[in-house]
């Protein structure tokens, strides 16, 4: 039998179940795809970070400075006081917590996920029968209790050293019962620190060679296929429709063209090496900032600013797939490869591949990091059948939870191995939503 108060608050409610955990990842997953989160991807990482180490009870991974590290990408001895990325983003998470529970009916969702002012632990509330169950924050961890019943104070330091030294060893053999356990804690917290502070989390390792490579990084993104109409053409779709006031200043048409209009060769003007993609443009960008962020100058070209000259010489990230000629040579002979008519295939079981739909609401990905390519240098590639899962490469491969967390099932030495992940996501008004990887490969 459960007990509650008068309030209706469970009494002594223990751990949580098996059970109220799959509750909990559920009402998780349901908020970050919700309109308040769907916007901010750092926002998203970070609610899922917190509630999941919640749940598992990895209270010490709750800390700034880890946080900061883990979820964020930054440097194990960051300065948090100029840099205060987790205090920001956890106050815009609150608030967008707040948001959703405005816009949806906590009772019909029987939880409550919130994260307290303060700290960087979610509590969970539940909501049974018409009654809130009480605030399930996991157990903390407390001291012991002291073998003594009577109270403990703290040792009167003197005027001289040696008194001081005295009085402390006294109060110790009086008290070692009790001063036991608060030194192991103590040392715990210490070890824990050193641990922490000089770590090597598998974001990291991935991205070592090149951030370790005394060269520049180069950053290329290829260019796609683009037909520009004629201008006589377009002079005479304006002589046959009203336009407004911005077209009439010459701003760009988007013609639209019905099942009897005939376009010749005449009307059409191939563009080369100059339109890249939203979603190749948000891919670069993240890679861009986040090689920034670690001091890691790169070059960065486009369309046929390129050689292959230029790809031996440095570590080259190569962002795109269909739309990018250097991606499509420098992993042909890969496991997972782009395949004609926009596909990714198995090379190594023809019958399995991954085919975006023609309206791409859904798109798939590659990411390939191959040590030793064809151009002995690092190669890490960002390439989605369509835009929208290039920027979902991009956003995977610059979030250290998303590499932390597929690294965990990598083979042992998985750092010098070629490897090679594939990327699923859903695709909601021209952007990804959340990643899942849904086949790897490591040799």
């Amino acid at each position: 039998m459960r007990s509650y108060d008068k309030a209706g608050i469970l009494m002594s409610p223990g751990p949580l179940s098996e059970e109220a955990k799959l509750c909990v990842r559920k009402a998780l997953q349901e908020m970050v795809s919700s309109a308040p989160f769907r916007t901010s991807r750092q926002c998203q990482d970070l609610l899922r970070y917190i509630v999941l180490h919640s749940l598992s009870g990895e209270g010490e991974s709750l800390r700034e400075r880890i946080i900061g590290v883990d979820v964020f990408g930054r440097l194990a001895d960051y300065d948090q006081a100029e840099d205060p990325v987790v205090r920001i983003r956890a106050a815009d998470v609150r608030k967008r917590i707040a948001l959703y529970y405005e816009s949806t009916d906590v009772a019909e969702r029987h939880l409550k996920i919130s994260i307290p002012s303060g700290a960087y632990r979610a509590s969970f509330e539940f909501i049974e029968s018409g009654k809130h169950l009480s605030d399930r924050r996991l157990p903390e961890i407390v001291a012991p209790p002291l073998a003594e019943s009577h109270p403990i104070s703290p040792p009167v330091v003197m005027s001289s050293s040696a008194e001081s030294t005295k009085s402390i060893r006294a109060w110790l053999q009086r008290h070692r019962m009790a001063a036991l356990p608060i030194i192991a804690v103590l040392l715990l917290s210490i070890f824990y620190g050193l641990v922490q502070s000089t770590r090597k989390t598998a974001f990291e390792r991935f991205w070592s060679p090149v951030l370790k490579n005394p060269n520049n990084s180069l950053i290329y993104v290829g260019s796609n296929a683009v037909y520009s109409l004629s201008e006589p053409f377009l002079e005479k779709y304006r002589q046959e429709h009203s336009l407004g006031k911005l077209e009439t200043m010459g701003r760009e048409i988007l013609v639209p063209l019905g099942p009897n209009d005939i376009v010749t060769g005449n009307d059409l003007i191939p563009i080369r090496d100059t339109y890249v993609t939203v979603g190749d443009v948000a891919a670069t960008a993240r890679i861009a900032s986040f090689l920034s962020l670690r001091k890691k100058a790169y070059d960065m070209r486009f369309g046929g600013d390129i050689s292959v000259g230029d790809l031996r010489e440095r570590p080259a990230i190569l962002v795109g797939g269909f739309n990018n000629s250097w991606t499509l040579e420098m992993t042909d002979n890969l496991r997972f490869v782009f395949a004609y008519r926009y596909q990714i295939q198995d090379r190594f079981d023809r019958r399995k591949g991954w085919n975006a739909d023609p309206n791409f609401t859904e798109d798939y990905a590659i990411i390939s990091r191959i040590p030793n390519s064809k151009t002995d240098e690092i190669l890490i590639t960002a390439a989605g059948i369509g835009q929208a899962g290039t920027r979902a490469a991009g956003e995977f491969l610059t979030s250290p939870n998303a590499i932390n967390s597929v690294m965990l099932g990598a083979p042992k030495g998985w750092e010098k191995k070629n490897m090679q992940i594939v990327l699923h996501t859903t695709v909601i008004n021209s952007s990804p939503g959340q990643a899942d990887v849904i086949a790897t490969y490591y040799w």
